[in-house]
Formats: C-alpha cells, structure tokens, sequence
C-alpha cells in the first residue's frame, strides 16, 4: 500500500487579528501560486461589477495584512473588473516579495512606482490606469465585507452617478468603535461639523472623472490628502457625496495610522485652512 501524502500546507487567515499565516518551509511564491490558481477557479462564475476597479495602494505593507486585503477583494461577491496593487517604492523585502509573487497572476495587475512618490501621486497614476468609471480605493491593511461592491452596486445602478460613494467602517486594533457618516453629505456638515470627518478614505467609491477634473489628489506627504481632495471636490461642484449606511469595512487601527499625526503641526495647519476653505462652498 502506498503511503498517503500529504497535501502542502495552506495560507491561513486569524480572523480574531486579520492576519494571514505563511506555511513555514515553502517558498511563498508556491503557496500564493496555489492560493491563486484555486481562487481563479472558485469565483470564475460570480457576476462582475463592470464598471468598478479595484485599486490597492501599498507601501511597505506587512504581508501578512495585505494578503488579507487582497483575499478580501477575492472574495467579494460582486467581483471588481480589476484588482490594481500599486507600490509606492516600498523597500521593505518581504513586502516586495509578496508582490513579486503574485505579479504573473491573472486576477491582480500590478504597478511599481521607480520610487517612493507618497500617497497623493501613486493613487494619481492608479487612476490614470484605470480603465473604469469608478474606483474602488482599499487601504492595503483594511478588510472589506463580502458583500461591499454588491451594494455599492447596488446604489449605482438607477441612481444619478455620485463623485465619491462610501460605507462605514468598523475599527480593530488599537482602537473599537463604528463610523456613523451621514447619508448624504452637505455643506452643513462639512462647514458646521466639530470635526473634519464625513466620509472615509477606504472603502470608498470614486468617480474616476470627478476625481481628475480638479486635477486628482496632491501630494501632501504625512497629511490628509483624502480631505484635501473632498473639499476640493465640492468647490467645483463635484459635490454627490453619498455614505451606505451599513458597516462594510473593517479598518485596521495601529498606532502609525496617519489620523493619530496629522492633526499636529503642518498637518492641522492644512486641515484648517481645507475647512476655512470649505465656507466658500455653496449650499448643496
């Protein structure tokens, strides 16, 4: 009687932390290589959400996390036309590694920047490739439901084409606690709130065209260049700004996360010049 085999190990995801875990003693490029050809195989025939990209900035990503952004992607049930990871120059090898070996893969495309050029500039050239109406903008270290393009999709469809659709989200890590963004946001809110948070930099939908006709992000290295760009937005009168009312993110809270700095120095200057900026906005 042959002795049994045993079958390679397999990448698995702790869902308690969202993070994956590599089988020891294979190279990564033969476990990613088997994770892909089986999930090429399991979603070949669920519907496709033609007019979305989904489009991953990276930078020196801990694989470990953005391999469970990346499943998260694979998962959905209204799969993206595409899946773009960028990265922004990451020197960090292991993070290189990991896009190395899923570079050949016929789900994901992905894009190198020949340096690090910050996050305002990477999700520029993002949108310049991509080939949608709409981009979907996921942080590398985030989780999205299962069911988030289907209903952003959802609302898409018979609905005037908003410049930037977004979800709540739910944060894990150094902090719990779930965002409750107005439906539809007006000037009141952007003028009259406390804070400068009305609508949240991943998960959200962008209308690729909106987006460029004030000449996309800028780059704002360390600071918010997702607000900047909302408030820039608005006083073009690219003003549609809509937020799902369920919970269809998970956002990785850690103790570098950009919304625990920005709001000192330089970072808080520019965020207050962005809401005095704001005032000049007519009522929508």
């Amino acid at each position: 009687m042959s002795a049994l085999v045993e079958p390679f190990p397999t990448i698995t995801i702790d869902r308690t932390r969202q993070l994956a875990h590599f089988p020891e003693g294979r190279p990564l490029a033969d476990s990613l290589g088997d994770y892909l050809r089986k999930t090429e195989a399991s979603i070949a025939g669920r519907p496709v959400a033609d007019m979305v990209t989904a489009i991953v900035p990276v930078y020196n990503t801990d694989p470990a996390m953005l391999h469970v952004a990346l499943d998260s992607l694979l998962a959905q049930t209204m799969r993206p036309a595409y899946i773009l990871l960028i990265d922004d120059g990451s020197d960090r090898l292991d993070t290189r590694a990991y896009l190395a070996a899923i570079d050949d893969s016929l789900l994901i495309d992905v894009l190198y920047n020949p340096r690090n050029i910050s996050l305002g500039p990477t999700m520029n050239r993002a949108l310049e490739a991509c080939p949608t109406p709409f981009a979907l903008k996921l942080d590398s270290d985030d989780v999205a439901d299962p069911g988030l393009l289907a209903a952003f999709c959802d609302h898409l469809d018979g609905q005037p084409a908003p410049d930037v659709l977004g979800c709540q989200f739910t944060a894990f890590g150094e902090s719990h606690f779930t965002t409750h963004h107005p439906r539809k946001v007006t000037r009141a809110h952007v003028v009259h709130s406390a804070g400068y948070w009305f609508m949240n930099h991943t998960g959200v939908i962008l209308n690729r065209d909106s987006v460029r006709a004030v000449g996309g992000y800028r780059a704002m290295r360390g600071l918010p260049e997702d607000y900047d760009l909302w408030i820039r937005m608005m006083r073009a009168g690219h003003n549609r700004f809509v937020n799902l009312d369920e919970s269809l993110v998970a956002y990785r809270d850690s103790p570098s996360a950009l919304h625990r700095n920005f709001r000192r120095g330089i970072g808080r200057l520019r965020l207050i010049a962005a809401k005095a900026s704001a005032r000049l906005l007519p009522p929508f």
